[in-house]
């Protein structure tokens, strides 16, 4: 694995995507409070303006927080094949990208994991076993939200728009709210499995 190093109060590393046989990188800040995926926008023959200097080389690193549930659902979602209840430790395991174990420690993490899992406590330690129907929820309010933030900053998503692109507020309204989800799911499925995309399609159809 490709990890990154140290650099001043950030590290970066790589960790698993959730599209078999492929990998991202990822921006974990030092008190691992927050997971940023970069994105990589290259040029050839492109120079930039940043603050009051040129920059030459055309190549763009872009940083979008992200939800580090989307990550761990990989690891859940192989884990709950089995049916049965596992401590995290024994789930989150990847000899590809050891890295993935950084995930673990992020605050808040077992009351995200209520989201996708059903939950049990033995002798004090808690196992967890994936939950279809508790993802499928959450992933509906992840369109939703996502629906609000495009109508929010005046995106629109028409059918017949390429990219996004950002218009008036009177010309961001006549768009459809089919297409605002429809879109908004396209986002979410970049993320997910395609059996669970599908499966999240059919939810938002009803």
């Amino acid at each position: 694995m490709a990890g990154g190093r140290d650099r001043g109060d950030l590290a970066a590393r790589q960790l698993v995507f959730l599209l078999p046989g492929e990998g991202a990188t990822y921006l974990i800040d030092a008190c691992l409070q927050k997971l940023f995926e970069i994105k990589v926008f290259k040029e050839k023959h492109h120079s930039w303006f940043i603050n009051q200097s040129v920059q030459s080389g055309g190549l763009l690193h872009f940083a979008t927080p992200m939800d580090p549930l989307f990550l761990l659902l990989h690891y859940l979602i192989k884990a709950g094949k089995e049916g049965k209840y596992q401590p995290l430790d024994q789930v989150v395991v990847d000899d590809k990208f050891p890295d993935c174990t950084l995930l673990l420690r992020f605050p808040e993490l077992e009351k995200s994991l209520r989201h996708v899992t059903e939950e049990k406590e033995v002798n004090s330690k808690k196992y967890y076993k994936y939950s279809t129907e508790k993802t499928l929820k959450w992933l509906e309010k992840k369109v939703n939200q996502t629906v609000a933030a495009l109508k929010a900053n005046h995106v629109n998503v028409g059918a017949r728009v390429q990219s996004s692109a950002y218009f008036s507020g009177v010309q961001v309204s006549r768009d459809k709210e089919e297409d605002y989800v429809r879109y908004a799911h396209g986002l979410i499925s970049d993320y997910i499995p395609k059996e669970l995309s599908d499966d999240l399609s059919k939810l938002l159809k009803n």
